[in-house]
């Protein structure tokens, strides 16, 4: 058995990434290789800054899981590495490593039935003129999503880009930048802009005071929702969960969440984040049966794998095997 890790980074089409609290240039993924008897898998994951990872940390992280377990089984993962980036790196990994053991693809091993989905593109933080131009270019996607900034210009995107597409449904993500005040001085924007999802308008910590807010417009979970830990104490704060595999620890542990989620009443949305179609697979076992999915993570950026899976075209995601 042997293994490799390294830190790759794939830049942005247009120059770069915004939303509220950083700007990006490339998509920086740490990528992992197992080979074992003469199969080979693949993961990557994406060390995310909002909670302290650094892409050597990360990689530091999973060289020394690696190190120490040698028995490789994805249940074993769960069990010694918490969910986070290097686990769903592992995890992923180890999902095509066990497709090349049985001789099948990705998508057979883990039982994928559908091979498209509609998703929705995200349009970066920018001028509300810069945004509609960008919607227009996008509106192929069934749904286009905002990124809020919280600096007083964010109904002036909304209109820009309403204006343009005005039967376009849109979804907000705040990533936390708005208060309570400005979200609910947004609401009537919102509505008349045919926002059909609110994605983290407030900051984790403060999000107590989504609990009972009168919105027709349904509360999506993000930086609230990790793990299957987090579930219980959304209820009531939120509608909507966004289940990211960089914060789940990859689509094991996801599957047991998404199940659990629902139970519990939640619809789904699946995410994810600029990224390389070697991420983007494993969520599309997500977006079955989800409300909404938002898996542009590779179309963001300027080129994919040349061995990518997935594909983009007509404002969907496509497997290619």
């Amino acid at each position: 058995m042997s293994s490799v890790v390294a830190v790759q980074s794939w830049p942005i089409a247009g120059g770069g990434f915004v939303i509220s609290r950083e700007t990006k240039k490339d998509a920086v993924v740490v990528h992992v290789t197992l080979t074992r008897d003469g199969f080979m898998g693949s993961g990557e994951c994406v060390p995310l800054r909002r909670y302290g990872h650094t892409p050597d940390t990360i990689k530091a992280e999973i060289e020394n899981w690696l190190a120490v377990h040698h028995a490789w089984d994805r249940h074993d993962l769960l069990r010694s590495l918490p969910a986070g980036p290097a686990r769903f790196a592992i995890d992923t990994a180890l999902y095509h490593l066990e497709a090349a053991e049985r001789g099948v693809s990705f998508a057979d091993h883990i039982g994928l039935k559908t091979r498209a989905w509609e998703t929705a593109f995200t349009l970066g933080g920018a001028a509300p003129d810069v945004m509609a131009d960008a919607a227009l270019a996008h509106r192929d996607y069934r749904w286009l999503k905002l990124k809020l900034m919280g600096d007083g210009l964010d109904a002036e995107r909304l209109y820009a880009v309403h204006s343009v597409l005005t039967e376009k449904e849109l979804i907000v993500d705040a990533n936390e930048a708005l208060m309570v005040d400005t979200l609910r001085d947004l609401l009537p924007v919102f509505e008349f802009c045919n926002v059909v999802a609110i994605e983290q308008p407030l900051p984790a910590g403060d999000d107590e005071a989504l609990r009972g807010f009168q919105s027709s417009i349904p509360f999506v979970a993000d930086e609230s929702c990790h793990t299957i830990d987090d579930l219980e104490k959304l209820v009531g704060k939120y509608q909507i969960v966004n289940l990211k595999l960089d914060k789940t620890g990859g689509l094991t542990h996801a599957l047991e969440m998404k199940k659990r989620a629902r139970e519990l009443g939640f619809k789904i949305m699946v995410g994810c984040m600029a990224s390389t179609g070697l991420s983007i697979l494993p969520a599309c076992a997500l977006a079955e049966g989800a409300a909404f999915a938002d898996l542009d993570g590779a179309a963001l950026l300027e080129k994919d794998r040349p061995d990518s899976a997935i594909s983009y075209r007509d404002g969907k995601v496509f497997l290619l095997s």
